[in-house]
């Protein structure tokens, strides 16, 4: 179960629709748990930011984030 900082779901939310809609595909939450992490929360929302923008940049460039082949696979 992840920890979210209250404030997270709105920062990461459009961003994540976002990258849904230009790649058809579910953006790999947990490969980028590192970003996202502090000593209270699993996502916090100044790490949400920092992911907010690697996702931008991800879109800008439209080339989606590398992702694991078994990453749909995998249990967390």
């Amino acid at each position: 179960m992840l920890h979210f900082e209250i404030g997270t779901s709105e920062v990461l939310n459009p961003v994540l629709d976002a990258y849904t809609e230009q790649f058809g595909d579910d953006f790999p939450l947990y490969k980028y748990l590192n970003v996202t992490q502090n000593d209270e929360y699993d996502i916090s929302v100044t790490g949400a930011k920092r992911l907010v923008d690697l996702i931008k940049q991800s879109i800008s460039q439209n080339r989606p984030v590398p992702k694991p082949d078994d990453y749909d696979d995998r249990v967390y």
